[in-house]
C-alpha cells in the first residue's frame, strides 16, 4: 500500500473504528440477568484449591457477581462522592530535557452509588468528571528547527463511564478539547519558566493555531491472574484530536481484587482512585503501540509525516499507606513523527494524603 493510500486508509477508518468500539461497550455494558461466576483458564497439570483457583495456569477475574452485590440506581437515592485520581507527567520527572511531550495532567472525580467499590456492570451507573492539561512542544524552544512540533496548549473537559462486565473492564467517554495560545498555557509556561531559570520559550509565531474539539474514547479491558500478578491486555481507540487504534497490555503485582484506575493520556500509566485500599507496594509494567491516522498537533498540511506505529514501554512502583499513596512510574515514549530524531523518558507522579 503506497503512503497516499495508508493515510487515506487511517483516515477513513478511524473513526468508524471508534463508533463501533463504543457502540459495542455501550451493548455488553448493559445487564442481562447472568449470575456471577469465576471462569477458570487451566494451562498444563493443574487442581483445584479450596479457594476454587488453579494451583498453576491464569483465573479470571470474578466480576460479573457485582450485579448481585452492588447497588443500582433503583435501589438507592444516595449518589455522590466515591474517589479521586490525579496524575502529573513531565519529562522532567525522566529524562530531564524539555521537549515534545512536555507536560501533561489529568484529575477524574468518580461519582455514584454510596458504598460502591467496584465498576458497576452497566455502564451510566458509575461517572468520571476528567479535566486534562497537555503542552507539546519542540526541542529547541528559542530557536526551533523548521521540521520539528509546534507548541500546543491543550485543555480538555470530559464525562466518561466505567463498567465491569464478566473480566472485562469498559470505559467510554467524550471529552470538549481548547488547543492554542486560547488555553494561556504558553503564558504560564513562560512565567513557570522564568521563575525556574529555564530557557524562556519564543515561539509566538510557531504555535498551532487555536480551536475547539469533540473528543471521543473507548477502552476495554480483560482482566488475568497468574501467579501474583494481574495482567490486563486492553484495546483503546480515540478520535478528534488524534484519530487512535492502541493495543497494549498493563501488568501488577500482587493478588486480590483490582482498583479502579485512570490512565494518563501521556504515558499510559494507570494511577488508581483509591476505591480499594490494598496496602503494601506494588510494581507496575505495562507496553503498547498506536496506529494513527490523523494529529492535528502533526498536520500534513504543514509537511509533517506520522510514523507508522507510536510505541511506549513503562515501568513504575505503587506505594498504599494508612496516611498516603504514592506512585511514580517511567515511561518512554517513541517518536511521533519522521522527523522527530528519538523517543524520550516521561515520568509520571502521583502523591495523595489522606486526613
Amino acid at each position: 500500500m503506497s503512503t497516499v493510500g495508508l493515510r487515506r486508509f487511517r483516515r477513513e477508518t478511524a473513526g468508524p473504528l471508534v463508533a463501533a468500539v463504543i457502540l459495542f461497550a455501550i451493548g455488553i455494558g448493559m445487564p442481562d440477568g447472568s449470575s456471577g461466576s469465576e471462569i477458570q483458564v487451566p494451562y498444563g497439570q493443574s487442581g483445584m484449591t479450596t479457594e476454587g483457583e488453579t494451583q498453576s495456569g491464569i483465573r479470571v477475574a470474578n466480576s460479573t457477581g457485582l450485579s448481585g452485590a452492588l447497588p443500582t440506581l433503583a435501589e438507592t437515592e444516595e449518589t455522590g462522592f466515591l474517589g479521586f485520581a490525579w496524575s502529573h507527567s513531565n519529562d522532567s520527572l525522566g529524562d530531564w530535557h524539555d521537549r515534545w511531550r512536555s507536560s501533561s495532567s489529568e484529575a477524574g472525580i468518580l461519582t455514584g452509588p454510596a458504598g460502591m467499590d467496584q465498576a458497576p456492570p452497566r455502564l451510566g451507573q458509575l461517572m468520571e468528571y476528567r479535566f486534562r492539561s497537555d503542552i507539546l512542544m519542540p526541542a529547541n524552544v528559542r530557536s526551533p528547527h523548521p521540521g520539528d512540533r509546534r507548541h500546543a496548549g491543550m485543555v480538555a473537559f470530559g464525562l466518561h463511564s466505567h463498567a465491569r462486565r464478566r473480566n472485562l473492564d469498559l470505559r467510554v467517554g467524550g471529552e470538549l478539547v481548547v488547543i492554542g495560545p486560547q488555553t494561556g498555557l504558553y503564558d504560564i509556561q513562560t512565567r513557570l519558566h522564568r521563575i525556574l531559570g529555564f530557557d524562556i520559550p519564543n515561539l509566538p509565531d510557531f504555535q498551532i493555531g487555536n480551536t475547539v474539539r469533540l473528543e471521543a474514547s473507548a477502552e476495554a479491558g480483560a482482566i488475568l491472574r497468574s501467579r501474583g500478578w494481574t495482567i490486563r491486555p486492553f484495546v483503546e481507540l480515540r478520535s478528534g484530536t488524534e484519530d487512535i487504534f492502541r493495543l497494549g497490555i498493563d501488568l501488577k503485582s500482587g493478588s486480590g481484587p483490582d482498583d479502579l484506575a485512570m490512565r494518563a493520556v501521556a504515558t499510559g500509566h494507570r494511577v488508581p482512585f483509591g476505591l480499594i485500599r490494598r496496602t503494601g507496594l506494588h510494581y507496575v509494567a505495562g507496553a503498547d503501540v498506536a496506529w494513527v491516522g490523523e494529529s492535528i498537533y502533526l498536520p500534513e498540511s504543514l509537511g509533517y509525516r506520522l510514523t507508522p506505529v507510536r510505541v511506549r514501554l513503562r515501568g513504575g512502583i505503587q506505594y498504599t499507606g494508612r496516611r498516603f499513596d504514592l506512585f511514580y512510574g517511567l515511561s518512554w515514549l517513541g517518536k511521533e513523527f519522521e522527523a522527530q530524531p528519538e523517543g524520550q523518558f516521561v515520568g509520571t507522579l502521583q502523591f495523595k494524603i489522606r486526613f
